[in-house]
């Protein structure tokens, strides 16, 4: 909805979602389920009302690809493409702004969380799932949980199992496309903790990939 407010709507999943059907079989499935009119992510404050959760589940479109009855869409997932968002103060020299999941994010939890205060916790988004900083505190580790919760799509542990499921033979599992080096400690991060298969990024970025590996193979040296 956030996408769709902003008048930018093919860059919606479900535009997408479309958009590759038609590439790839050259026509566009009549009851491809959709989430158009679904949130990205849900305030901490707006998952508290009561009933909440089942309005989510009444929307056809969520309940066809996460539940609850019968077997949902995302457990038979075994690829996916996705792209990394960082946090930044306006635009930078290279076109990149804070992502939208993270803009809406940080939209609906306006005031009680700023950008400062999420930039502080995590480098970005992978599909959607906010990637921690290291030494975070107990209670920062909390509100990071909480803050995760309130994303409406696929968890941490589907991006793990279809990761972890892939193989050369089969399905390539998770897809990741990003550009410019200051997405260089995300990517790392995800690829760290297994979320990630195969990853598509620019030549910026690769150097910054090598750097910071060049950097983790010297601290475990000394």
């Amino acid at each position: 909805m956030f996408l769709i407010d902003q008048r930018r709507l093919d860059y919606s999943a479900s535009w997408l979602a479309e958009v590759l059907e038609q590439s790839l079989s050259g026509k566009r499935a009549a009851t491809f389920p959709r989430l158009t009119g679904v949130p990205a992510y849900i305030s901490r404050a707006s998952s508290a009302q009561p009933g909440h959760a089942d309005w989510m589940r009444g929307l056809p479109g969520y309940a066809a690809i996460f539940g609850p009855r019968g077997l949902p869409l995302v457990d038979e997932v075994d690829t996916v493409i996705t792209g990394a968002g960082v946090i930044v103060d306006g635009t930078t020299p290279m076109g990149i702004s804070t992502g939208d999941l993270l803009e809406e994010l940080l939209l609906q939890e306006t005031p009680k969380l700023t950008k400062a205060d999420l930039a502080k916790l995590v480098y970005g988004d992978i599909g959607g799932i906010l990637l921690e900083k290291e030494g975070l505190t107990s209670n920062e580790k909390r509100q990071l949980e909480e803050l995760n919760r309130g994303w409406t799509g696929a968890k941490a542990d589907d991006l793990e199992r279809i990761a972890k499921a892939a193989s050369p033979e089969k399905h390539p599992g998770t897809i990741l496309i990003a550009s410019t080096p200051s997405k260089g400690d995300l990517v790392a991060t995800a690829i760290r903790r297994g979320f990630v298969n195969h990853a598509i990024v620019d030549r910026t970025l690769g150097e910054r990939l090598k750097a910071l590996a060049k950097e983790s193979r010297s601290r475990r040296a000394s």
